[in-house]
């Protein structure tokens, strides 16, 4: 990955994705002090990630 890249994925990160897990509270975000932990309902998801984690060598390139 270039160095541009992953720039732009990490600025894709902090302005897409952790807002909306926050906004769901799937994650406890913040963006100030530039701290994520686990939101109330992490919980509800923690099954998904567990099951994309254990079969990773099947995801499409990319996506680990």
């Amino acid at each position: 990955m270039s160095e541009g890249e992953t720039k732009l994925l990490l600025a894709e990160v902090k302005h897409a994705h952790l807002p909306k897990l926050a906004d769901h509270d799937v994650i406890d975000w913040n963006p100030e002090r530039n701290r994520v932990k686990r939101g109330s309902k992490f919980e509800e998801v923690e099954p998904l990630l567990e099951l994309l984690d254990s079969n990773r060598e099947r995801l499409p390139d990319g996506w680990v």
